[in-house]
């Protein structure tokens, strides 16, 4: 559930990493990932929905702040820290805090930077038509045997993501809706990082 969750929101914020197949949609997606990278933070709201066969699977509402490759991702279970280096993460029925390094493997996951050179190969795009108060992007795994197999990006004509469905080779599908995204945030580098005195109460495992 929880890295389904990261994957999709890291997704959403580095849509600009793919190569160019239609000069449409690389135009749109460089404007956006350009205002990604150019921001000294960003910020979010999302709710999350998995689907596979009519069935629920999951559903969830959280945050996100980002600041080049470091973030904060706060949903309903937990709060992830990552300072470019370390990962904190907090469980909060556990009252229990992990600190890891994580591998790149685990990053391309949860974490944008990342993200981009995961997505530099392997997709097709192509621009589909205005959908959703926004433009569709619609990305094809090349490989068919690909985990994920379609992506459709909503980006409003800020050139910010709006909404992004993923459909995987298991026939799920995962629909994420961001609201509240805001860019320029000024955040300061200490945001990134768990601070124990504001948890006293909490245990913390160092799995480094």
């Amino acid at each position: 559930m929880k890295r389904i969750l990261f994957l999709v929101v890291a997704t959403l914020f580095a849509l600009s990493a793919f190569p160019q197949k239609d000069s449409d949609a690389k135009a749109l997606l460089d404007r956006t990932y350009s205002a990604f990278r150019n921001a000294s933070g960003i910020k979010a709201k999302y709710s999350m929905s998995v689907v596979k066969g009519g069935k629920s699977l999951a559903a969830s509402r959280g945050s996100i702040m980002l600041k080049g490759t470091k973030f904060v991702l706060k949903t309903s279970v937990s709060t992830i820290w990552f300072d470019g280096k370390t990962q904190w993460n907090y469980i909060y029925k556990n009252q229990e805090v992990n600190i890891s390094h994580p591998t790149t493997t685990e990053l391309q996951n949860i974490n944008p930077y990342y993200i981009l050179s995961m997505y530099q190969k392997g997709f097709n795009y192509k621009l589909g038509g205005s959908k959703g108060g926004g433009q569709e992007v619609i990305l094809t795994a090349q490989n068919p045997k690909s985990t994920i197999t379609n992506i459709s990006i909503i980006v409003t004509s800020k050139s910010t993501p709006k909404s992004i469905k993923i459909i995987r080779h298991d026939g799920s599908r995962t629909t994420l809706s961001v609201s509240g995204y805001e860019v320029g945030a000024n955040f300061s580098d200490s945001m990134f990082a768990f601070n124990k005195k504001k948890y006293p109460k909490v245990e913390v495992v160092d799995l480094r």
